[in-house]
């Protein structure tokens, strides 16, 4: 007698449903998923989005602000968009992006986006994996995920065939400077003081 069971898990990955930013807007409006919550969806699957801690609040505020003030009115800086990564696909929710003002914010895709930075904290693994390579996979130059605890920064760059060819971990300590937009540099530890 033949074996004819696949190996586990190979079966649920084989049927799994891709999901589009489309058929999110549909569940919400069929009341199918909770619209006081948010939710991405990453290669095809809809994931919800975590409640911030106060240390990423604190850490995503310092930082909206201090780009504002290098930047000012210069560029559009939104704070948890729905960024999408294609015109019916993948979508997320950076904790920060910077793009050209001549953009309109449901427009910009990976490659006009001159900076996104997620703020971890549970999420960390997460944002420095699975996210990373989706953002790299849609050519997002600028990529930085900023532990929420520590102030460490994980730095993203130069991607090419669905992965980044540069990355670097910087101390809070360091002054890090924007790949794409050279009046933004910060310096993570102020962020406590």
């Amino acid at each position: 007698m033949t074996d004819t069971l696949a190996r586990p898990g190979q079966e649920e990955a084989d049927q799994r449903v891709r999901f589009t930013a489309s058929d999110v807007s549909r569940m919400l409006d069929a009341g199918i998923l909770d619209d006081e919550r948010r939710y991405e969806v990453i290669d095809g699957e809809v994931v919800e989005s975590e409640a911030p801690s106060p240390p990423h609040m604190r850490a995503k505020r310092w930082l909206l602000r201090a780009i504002f003030c290098q930047l000012g009115d210069a560029y559009w800086i939104d704070s948890r968009p729905s960024f999408y990564l294609e015109p019916d696909g993948d979508c997320t929710l950076p904790d920060i992006i910077v793009y050209p003002r001549e953009f309109e914010g449901h427009l910009v895709r990976g490659p006009d986006a001159l900076l996104v930075i997620e703020v971890a904290d549970k999420s960390l693994k997460k944002d420095r994996g699975r996210k990373a390579r989706i953002y790299a996979r849609h050519g997002v130059r600028d990529y930085w995920v900023v532990n929420a605890q520590t102030l460490v920064t994980h730095r993203y760059g130069a991607p090419a065939g669905g992965r980044y060819g540069s990355e670097s971990e910087h101390a809070a300590e360091e002054t890090l400077a924007s790949a794409l937009l050279p009046k933004v540099s910060l310096r993570l530890r102020d962020v406590e003081g």
